[in-house]
């Protein structure tokens, strides 16, 4: 697909505050059928065994493979329970779109028959079977998720800061391409044209997208459209959890400058403003980062002539233990 750009929609491009809650959703359900997909165990085999029947509708529309339909996945997001009124909403012209494109790729599933003879029903259905899956495999892994998107998301904002947005679209994700005013997703309904109009661009990042592809997904209405590009470094959930459950014994191992460290690192900071941040020297705090970097707390990446420090998912999780941030000790 190309998105283009006109001058109105760059100055209209910023980056979402939470996760896609229905994606990181159906990108679960797409982990779970993928036995092939790595990291996922034990979550997928205790997962299997507490799916109920009532949670079909959703997993008839999660294939494996293959077309998920636009609809379970509206943009904006915003919180569950208002997503999926977005999705009790849709409109039966955009629910055909998406039942014509699982029709060309595979035998549609009960509930896409049962889309096509009673809508109303059917969505009513759907949205309970996606609060029952989200209740059992979703919402326990939430926190670590979302301290996942916090640390992407902070590094793409100093990105976006230090570089610009024409900076911060071309190293977006490694299969989105940005030649000013087009933004190519390689891979993703090829040959497609997305005109932004003015609209602008909302930017959200994926964090368990088993596919590293970026996705766009466009509502009626004139909605902004909404871009989603999977984090570069996929965690797994087993890796969410384990890093969930150790967070808060690390806590108390950290001493006084490097919980401070990690505060200032969570916005994203170079060596030099973070030797600043701490009224340190800058070989000082190159020796606190490479300690905090070695406990998994933090990545660095080479930014221009600078090193970005950014916090990891694990260092995103600590930081909200004590809600405020980290106990601290002499």
């Amino acid at each position: 697909m190309r998105i283009i750009f006109t001058e109105r929609d760059l100055a209209r491009v910023r980056l979402a505050d939470a996760p896609h809650v229905l994606s990181e959703i159906t990108f679960s359900v797409r982990a779970l059928r993928r036995r092939n997909v790595s990291g996922f165990e034990p979550w997928r085999s205790d997962t299997r065994s507490r799916l109920t029947l009532h949670m079909r509708p959703l997993l008839d529309l999660v294939p494996a493979h293959g077309w998920i339909p636009d609809f379970l996945e509206p943009a904006p997001a915003g919180r569950l329970p208002g997503a999926l009124d977005v999705v009790r909403a849709v409109t039966a012209a955009e629910v055909a779109f998406d039942l014509a494109r699982i029709a060309a790729e595979r035998r549609p599933p009960p509930t896409a028959q049962a889309l096509a003879a009673d809508q109303k029903r059917a969505l009513d259905r759907l949205a309970e079977a996606v609060l029952a899956y989200h209740h059992v495999a979703v919402a326990p892994y939430w926190r670590p998720i979302a301290a996942a998107f916090d640390a992407a998301r902070a590094a793409r904002a100093r990105t976006l800061t230090d570089g610009g947005l024409d900076l911060m679209l071309a190293t977006l994700h490694p299969r989105i391409r940005w030649n000013p005013p087009v933004l190519e997703l390689v891979g993703y309904r090829d040959g497609e044209r997305l005109d932004l109009d003015g609209r602008g661009l909302l930017i959200t990042l994926g964090v368990l997208a088993p596919v590293p592809r970026a996705s766009v997904f466009t509502t009626s209405g004139g909605r902004v459209p909404l871009l989603l590009a999977p984090i570069w470094e996929r965690p797994s959930l087993a890796a969410l959890d384990a890093d969930r459950v150790s967070a808060a014994g690390l806590a108390a191992l950290l001493g006084r400058t490097r919980a401070k460290a990690i505060r200032a690192i969570a916005v994203g900071c170079t060596t030099t403003e973070l030797a600043r941040a701490l009224g340190v020297a800058t070989t000082t705090a190159s020796e606190h980062a490479t300690v905090l970097r070695n406990a998994r707390l933090i990545s660095t990446r080479r930014h221009r002539n600078a090193v970005l420090h950014t916090l990891t998912p694990l260092g995103a999780a600590l930081l909200d233990v004590n809600g405020d941030g980290l106990q601290t000790r002499a």
